[in-house]
């Protein structure tokens, strides 16, 4: 089995790098083969953390969004070693390109079919959106900086200790 972790979000600055760092180093903590790969053609974040060896895959060409990117993405995944855990940084520039390549090629069946389990992780960003995915209760109470992560395993005070030390290697 293949883990395929993809960090969706059409906004910029919205956390997909941030997302995708921490899913990395999460892998990363529980010794899990990992393979990161940054799709981001303005601000390649996840590429800049050297310690991650992460693969920088060039998406534009001339000013345009290259589609045989997509297909070198997929087909390394289908070749790769099983046990493999991808993490995917994509940038708000990829997000529809990536959105229709994905529904139009059926990539998504195509990977489970190819004994990929494929997660789509997405970030939720500004009021608007958090009005329609919490309670009132939920959102006005102050999200504690020890709450548990994947259960418990890691807390977001170690999470972020971590990614500030990954950073300065």
């Amino acid at each position: 089995m293949k883990y395929v972790n993809i960090v969706l979000q059409g906004k910029g600055g919205a956390g997909k790098s941030f997302v995708s760092l921490c899913l990395s180093e999460f892998l990363r903590h529980k010794e899990r083969k990992l393979i990161a790969i940054d799709t981001d053609p303005v601000n390649p974040t996840l590429h800049s953390y050297k310690a991650l060896n992460c693969n920088l895959i060039r998406m534009m060409d001339n000013g345009e969004i290259d589609h045989r990117s997509f297909d070198q993405i997929i087909e390394g995944i289908l070749e790769a070693e099983e046990d493999l855990h991808f993490v995917i940084d994509t940038g708000a520039t990829t997000f529809l390109p990536m959105l229709k390549y994905l529904d139009e090629n059926g990539v998504l069946d195509l990977l489970q079919d190819n004994e990929c389990e494929v997660a789509i992780h997405t970030v939720v960003s500004g009021e608007g959106q958090l009005m329609l995915l919490f309670p009132v209760s939920i959102r006005s109470s102050k999200y504690s900086q020890s709450r548990k992560l994947s259960s418990g395993r890691m807390n977001t005070q170690d999470l972020l200790q971590r990614t500030t030390n990954l950073s300065k290697i």
